[in-house]
């Protein structure tokens, strides 16, 4: 860990976005002596896409929500772990093969057939998907499956095809959780692009959000804002005195030598035009564009006693006929109902891609019997009574996310990844001030004075909660190297930022 010089002058950072990206930065900053930050959070809570809220008995988890590779190479477990939310003997979630599978006419599928789709299933997705552009012209993962899987079924005995089909229908709506879209929409070769840390998929039994108690716990008093969304970022590279000022929605603007963006992929999609000034370089935001932003909202449902034996996973086995012949239904993008740990009575669903937009303008009075006969249609079960109380995310209609997370689409690549974490300007000082090949070099001219963060500036880890904050810790040590290197405050050469006069205050 670098550390800066306590007798040199701090530069001046603004974060924006409380997320875990924003407070692992801080963290970093704090850690290396810098304290000299402000975090800047639009909405009235941190945390970003981290959001734990009590329903009944138990914690919900309406982000993210689960650690994914609990192993000491993942920073968030690391986290976790060492402020004790997580302990051992660890829980890592189960497999779809403890899963129960029914058919849309209440009919419970044979675990045999299950099983064996299962594995065919896991197989092409985990391992055969990487050479789905040797093997089929088309650069989509869910045409490359559903191609492979249709040649699978080709060899199964005639009775088991029906039942097997609408395992599939169920395994696939479980695979669009994954990227929140649609995989026919997702790059064939992702699978083999994202980092698969060992140790599986761990949830924290107090909630995502008591991983942020560490992060919130250091900050100092007044170092962070929240309700001030930001309407505009101002900066100049080569500046004087002030290289960069941020402009709120109250008009209350804030300077700074660096600003780190963790900014949600979903609101540069829309926003990004309006929110930087000068615009863009054209590699970022060609990333911007390329990049696809899943959308998944989760949804809760509390019965008064449960219905299901054993572990509670309800596989809902749609057809694929089913699945295309309603298509404004958010109930058909749930592939799966899993009881949520301890709660006695709460199952927990995944509405992803246009059905996510389309759930958000329902209501609870809504959705409560809407459930009740999914289930009641699934289970064959006509006495079973409509849940009690139903919550859900809110992720695709709020304004400040526009979306859950990052995926590869069909015209994306990881090298947008890297393109959307490239600071601005690029030209950066050596790290190593010390070298004397090092010393020889030209110092340059200027310092990066925007800095990008979040889980889709993760070239490996992108759509992670670990992904995010190594994401934030990458872009605070970026600083704390250039604070050595200038010996405090970047040096600029230019005249002072210029603001466009739609800008200036009034009076």
């Amino acid at each position: 860990m670098y550390s800066v010089d306590p007798s040199w002058k701090q530069p001046r950072v603004i974060i924006i976005g409380a997320g875990i990206a924003g407070l692992s930065a801080a963290q970093c900053l704090l850690q290396s002596g810098i304290s000299n930050f402000l975090i800047i959070e639009a909405t009235e809570r941190p945390g970003g896409r981290i959001h734990s809220r009590w329903m009944g008995d138990c914690m919900t988890e309406l982000g993210a929500m689960w650690i994914e590779g609990a192993s000491i190479s993942n920073l968030a477990f690391l986290l976790a772990s060492q402020e004790g939310v997580i302990t051992p003997p660890l829980q890592r979630s189960s497999t779809s093969r403890s899963t129960t599978f029914f058919s849309a006419n209440g009919k419970a599928i044979e675990k045999t057939t299950a099983n064996t789709v299962i594995r065919a299933f896991q197989d092409l997705v985990e391992k055969k998907a990487t050479i789905a552009s040797l093997t089929k012209k088309s650069n989509s993962l869910g045409e490359f499956i559903q191609d492979q899987l249709g040649k699978e079924l080709g060899t199964m005995p005639s009775s088991y095809r029906r039942d097997a089909v609408r395992v599939i229908g169920s395994l696939y709506n479980t695979l669009r959780e994954r990227f929140g879209q649609d995989p026919c929409l997702v790059r064939s070769k992702v699978m083999s692009e994202m980092q698969n840390l060992p140790g599986g998929r761990v949830r924290i039994p107090l909630g995502f959000g008591s991983i942020l108690a560490p992060l919130l716990r250091v900050l100092p008093a007044c170092s962070a804002v929240y309700c001030k969304p930001v309407t505009c970022i101002l900066y100049s590279p080569d500046a004087t005195k002030t290289r960069a000022i941020v402009v709120c929605s109250d008009d209350e603007e804030y300077s700074a030598d660096y600003v780190i963006v963790t900014i949600p992929l979903g609101v540069l999609k829309t926003d990004h035009s309006r929110l930087f000034s000068p615009p863009l370089p054209k590699e970022k935001v060609a990333a911007i564009e390329k990049l696809g932003f899943g959308l998944v909202e989760r949804v809760f449902v509390q019965y008064e006693k449960p219905f299901w034996i054993g572990e509670g996973r309800i596989g809902l086995g749609w057809s694929l006929r089913e699945l295309k012949e309603n298509l404004e239904d958010w109930t058909r993008t749930i592939g799966e109902l899993v009881a949520v740990p301890g709660s006695k009575a709460t199952i927990h669903g995944v509405v992803t891609g246009a059905a996510a937009n389309e759930i958000c303008d329902c209501t609870p009075e809504h959705m409560i019997p809407e459930m009740g006969d999914l289930l009641r249609r699934f289970t064959g079960d006509s006495s079973l009574p409509n849940p009690i109380n139903v919550q859900r995310s809110n992720w695709s209609r709020d304004p400040y996310f526009n979306g859950a997370y990052t995926y590869l689409g069909i015209t994306s690549n990881p090298a947008h990844l890297t393109d959307l974490a490239e600071p601005i300007p690029s030209e950066v000082p050596p790290e190593d001030t010390e070298n004397k090949e090092n010393k020889d070099k030209k110092k340059p001219k200027y310092s990066p004075v925007l800095l990008f963060a979040g889980e889709a500036t993760s070239p490996l880890n992108f759509s992670t909660v670990h992904g995010a904050r190594e994401s934030g810790i990458r872009e605070a040590q970026r600083i704390i190297r250039l604070t050595n290197f200038h010996k405090g405050p970047p040096v600029g050469r230019g005249p002072p930022i210029c603001k466009p006069q739609k800008l200036k205050k009034k009076g």
